[in-house]
């Protein structure tokens, strides 16, 4: 195994970096990034959040559609050039932090400092595709998941051509994992701006997988179905026998948990009973949360 020496202890007053791409592409986007603000973002809970605004022609740049930020969260601007991965890059590469007030930033009042990947522990993706958390502190359900050789943590998995495909609904590593991510040496940029589905599933999704499992490390899931794995060995890919766990009754004949995978898709009817049933929750939560105040 070839090792990476890195150093453990976060150097800011953030132990999480969460990067949350937002693309008002169908109707549910902005509810589920409405939610997730409502019941996850918190001042004080060690996470670093970077929402980043996708502009549709700009369409979204209407500042007061989006809720309020503690300060510890930024809405940043960004042209939709890029799939959500390639966004990602774009915003670790930029080297750009927002210390502006109002919490809406754009291009133009972007303030260039050093965005120290060093400084974080543990490192959140995620795309306004999914709903959730459900239960509080929802992160803490994601970085424990993490054994010795884990280095990155994935929503689910499908199989391409024996390959894993590892979708960006939501996806988290750690400082070591990260470092090998941003690392190109293999030809294959994982954060980089792609422009079709095809480069995307290619470059992206099933790169990360590959370079992750290439250092000798393991990945995992938030499936318990498929907890402590080893998918380096190949038989151990045809997970879920090739079909989607999204999909209703597709995962041995019963449907997607939230409160086993934390989110959930929430987008289209394919995905209908995984979010009803967050719906009821959502409505649980939100209760919950008025009765506490």
């Amino acid at each position: 195994r070839k090792t990476i020496n890195v150093v453990e202890q976060s150097t800011t007053n953030y132990d999480v970096l969460l990067v949350y791409v937002y693309a008002d592409t169908h109707p549910y986007a902005h509810g589920n990034l409405e939610y997730f603000i409502r019941t996850a973002v918190r001042e004080n809970d060690g996470v670093n959040y970077f929402i980043i605004i996708q502009e549709l022609n700009n369409k979204s740049r209407d500042d007061k559609r989006f809720p309020l930020l503690p300060l510890n969260a930024r809405y940043v601007y960004h042209e939709n050039k890029c799939f959500d991965l390639g966004t990602v890059g774009w915003f670790l590469r930029s080297g750009f932090v927002t210390t502006l007030t109002n919490n809406i930033v754009s291009h133009d009042k972007l303030k260039k400092t050093e965005l120290k990947i060093s400084s974080y522990k543990y490192f959140i993706f995620m795309n306004s595709s999914i709903r959730g958390p459900f239960f509080p502190p929802y992160y803490s359900a994601l970085v424990k998941a993490y054994q010795s050789e884990t280095k990155t943590l994935f929503y689910w998995y499908s199989v391409f051509t024996q390959r894993l495909k590892n979708k960006s609904y939501l996806i988290v590593t750690d400082l070591t994992g990260m470092l090998l991510l941003l690392n190109p040496k293999d030809g294959k940029d994982v954060f980089g701006c792609y422009n079709t589905l095809w480069d995307v599933t290619v470059n992206n999704e099933l790169a990360i997988s590959a370079r992750i499992l290439s250092f000798g490390f393991w990945i995992d899931s938030l499936q318990t179905k498929y907890q402590g794995i080893d998918f380096s060995n190949i038989e151990n890919r045809n997970c879920n026998g090739g079909k989607n766990p999204y999909f209703d009754d597709n995962v041995d004949g019963i449907t997607l948990d939230p409160y086993e995978v934390v989110f959930v898709k929430y987008n289209y009817k394919n995905y209908s009973q995984a979010a009803d049933r967050a719906a009821v929750y959502q409505n649980w939560t939100l209760r919950l949360g008025s009765v506490a105040k």
